[in-house]
């Protein structure tokens, strides 16, 4: 990890709060909540839980970055939701990714560095398992060209956290 490009590594072994955005065609495409017809996510109809998405949302959601874990090409994080402090990103038995309650038996979400900026990472994202994030095929909306965020199969792209505080 220490050949990455950029200026000098800046997570340390630190919780830090964050945005993400998939790089997608030289364009940062934020990742939000799902929304429905009605222009409510998710979150707001069950506050149960909710899917995560890239490219259609009106503002990135901001994460809790929790430090887990250091290895030789990952950073490990547990992700919650800055205004919903108990809920965690984990993924679902269809491989979709989404918030659930219960931050504590969440598993780690994976971050390998590519490219260091001041207040910004440039990565790739991975589940606890090692497999990709990445957008699915199909488009969720015609008019936003959003698509659910899963893991293993789908389009490859690669993330830009951007680092709030």
């Amino acid at each position: 990890m220490e050949n990455i490009q950029g200026t000098a590594n800046w997570i340390g072994r630190h919780s830090f709060i964050g945005k993400i955005y998939a790089l997608v065609d030289g364009e940062r495409l934020l990742v939000s909540p799902t929304y429905t017809k009605d222009g409510l996510t998710l979150a707001n109809i069950t506050e149960v839980g909710g899917w995560l998405q890239v490219g259609g949302g009106e503002d990135a959601l901001s994460f809790i970055f929790r430090f887990q874990d250091k290895t030789q090409d990952h950073y490990h994080f547990k992700l919650s939701m800055l205004d919903k402090r108990t809920k965690a990103v984990d993924i679902s038995r269809n491989s979709y990714l989404g918030y659930y309650e219960g931050l504590g038996n969440r598993p780690d979400m994976k971050f390998e560095p590519l490219e260091w900026g001041e207040n910004t990472l440039r990565c790739r994202w991975r589940d606890s398992e090692g497999r990709e994030v990445k957008a699915h095929s199909d488009v969720l909306h015609s008019t936003t060209n959003a698509r659910n965020l899963v893991a293993g199969e789908g389009i490859e792209q690669q993330y830009l956290i951007e680092r709030i505080r």
